[in-house]
């Protein structure tokens, strides 16, 4: 075979492989998870259910938020777990994690850095110690919407706790999606993961917006970046609804797992419009008293919206394994979300 011949034959062969290549996309393996965010760590028994027929092998678990105490000018923990008994250990490996608002960073001296980073590890290792004490921590999660103007310091402290713990644990970091979008302004924490929270895209407070929780063209416009952003990901889904209560056009607040059917009573409540409910009295509603004429907008998810968020996000995903967690474990929320349904939104990513 002349030279000519045999380079003709190789660069063929180069192209026939670079094409089956472009048309092979590496299988993701996805590893289901949920977040379990209440006050008390007592699971009921149908959540127990969706952890064992989900085979889910951990939960994240909030232990504790930290926030700024502006009577003591100081960042206090606050809002610890209770754990009233030692649960069952086919409970999966415990993750903890720690909520940090951004006020606290905003108003926290450097010289007291040291000071928080102490203060969160003997709160994390004294909730940490009603479980068994034969289950080591293996990972651990700090949940912030850190700025730009608060990175330094909240990078700083996220080093500080890491110096805290056992080199083997795992730290990982919520990641919001306008900072991966714009991941140079706003910094990539010093952690081994991140965990994209992908909830919450909208506005809450406006009142224009029609579901703050998750709206797929919301979304698509925060998709860019990914495949430039230098921390493996794991992500977060929501399964949860809620109310947006307005009074003259301003957000009161939010009414946790509102469903349509605790507004059916037409002698105090009247659907205005698609998604929103008038009051027509005063009245008490889950512990809120809510006035004439106030506006509720109601904001859940619904199984296929999940299922469209994966398709907008596998193109882009960036980890081939990776921890696929629901926001949250709460009986209530997941009435609407069967098994099946979390389980196909796990294969819509692997197949």
């Amino acid at each position: 075979m002349s030279n000519r011949m045999l380079s003709v034959a190789l660069l063929l062969g180069l192209l026939l492989n670079g094409c089956l290549n472009a048309g092979h996309q590496e299988s993701l393996e996805v590893e289901l998870s949920f977040y379990h965010w209440k006050s008390s760590l007592q699971l009921k028994q149908t959540e127990w259910a969706y952890l064992e027929k989900l085979k889910s092998s951990k939960l994240y678990v909030k232990f504790f938020d930290v926030d700024w105490n502006p009577a003591s000018k100081q960042a206090i923990p606050v809002a610890p777990l209770k754990v009233p008994q030692q649960p069952e250990f086919s409970l999966p490996t415990v993750v903890p994690v720690v909520f940090i608002t951004n006020r606290t960073l905003i108003h926290l001296p450097d010289t007291q850095l040291p000071l928080l980073a102490e203060q969160m590890t003997q709160k994390i290792q004294s909730i940490w110690f009603s479980f068994p004490p034969q289950i080591p921590i293996q990972a651990l999660q700090i949940d912030c919407d850190w700025t730009e103007t608060t990175r330094a310091k909240y990078f700083r402290l996220l080093e500080l706790l890491q110096q805290s713990f056992d080199p083997s644990v795992q730290w990982s970091a919520t990641i919001r999606l306008h900072q991966i979008k714009y991941f140079r302004q706003t910094g990539v924490p010093p952690v081994d993961r991140g965990m994209l929270m992908c909830y919450n895209t909208g506005d809450v407070r406006s009142p224009a917006t029609q579901n703050s929780i998750l709206d797929s063209a919301t979304l698509q416009s925060y998709l860019f970046n990914f495949e430039k952003y230098p921390l493996s990901l794991d992500l977060a889904l929501p399964v949860f609804r809620w109310g947006v209560l307005f009074r003259d056009d301003r957000m009161i607040r939010l009414i946790n797992g509102l469903t349509p059917e605790a507004l059916a009573d037409v002698q105090r409540f009247r659907l205005s419009k698609p998604g929103h409910y008038e009051v027509l009295k005063g009245t008490f509603l889950q512990g809120h008293y809510l006035y004439a004429g106030d506006d509720i907008r109601l904001e859940s998810i619904e199984p296929a919206l999940l299922q469209t968020t994966v398709q907008q996000l596998k193109p882009l995903w960036p980890s081939s394994r990776f921890t696929l967690a629901f926001y949250q474990l709460d009986s209530a929320m997941l009435e609407a979300f069967p098994p099946t349904s979390l389980e196909q939104v796990r294969m819509d990513f692997e197949q």
